[in-house]
């Protein structure tokens, strides 16, 4: 119920201003996060970067935008620009960890593993950078830091299973099988 008023809200938002950078990208990652329509997100992310081309966040979104749908060589220059336009943004831990998601789709397990040490060392307690982190270093090997993170992962959210993590998560269906098999390795539960 709370992703169709979500996604009605951003709508709604479109209507009533669609030449406003800030309303195009938060609504661009509302309809990609809670609608997974992507294709309409990167649409409205891309106007609002065609209006800002130094809007940080909105970078970060396109990032994760690629990263949700498996495009992890495309994601990366999203989200290393963004770091150069914001070095000390408060959302870093997310640009890291979008980077570390973007290697982990890309097949790239150590370098995933070196990104996600850096986004929990930003903001340990991060959803997303706990399910990447838990899946990146499972996948690389790195069986303790994997427990670790999954321990911080299932106290952040207890009800998170294999079962529901497409539930919980706007990872796409290219994207999704490699955050459930580290997850998996790490033992959260099915």
């Amino acid at each position: 119920r709370e992703f169709v008023e979500g996604l009605r809200m951003a709508r709604r938002a479109l209507e009533l201003e669609s030449d406003d950078a800030l309303v195009l990208n938060a609504a661009a990652h509302a309809i990609g996060q809670l609608g997974r329509e992507y294709e309409a997100a990167e649409e409205f992310n891309d106007r609002a970067l065609a209006l800002d081309p130094s809007f940080a966040v909105a970078w970060i979104s396109s990032g994760w935008m690629k990263v949700w749908q498996a495009e992890g060589d495309e994601a990366i220059p999203r989200f290393a620009r963004a770091m150069r336009l914001s070095p000390v943004d408060p959302y870093m831990f997310a640009m890291q960890a979008g980077v570390a998601g973007a290697h982990l789709v890309a097949g790239r397990v150590e370098e995933a593993c070196l990104w996600a040490e850096r986004a929990l060392r930003s903001q340990p307690a991060s959803g997303p950078s706990l399910r990447v982190a838990v899946a990146s270093f499972a996948l690389g090997g790195r069986e303790e830091a994997a427990r670790h993170a999954l321990a911080m992962l299932r106290a952040a959210d207890p009800g998170l299973r294999i079962g529901t993590l497409h539930q919980r998560t706007p990872w796409g269906p290219a994207a999704l099988p490699y955050l459930v098999e580290g997850l998996r390795r790490a033992g959260l539960p099915e």
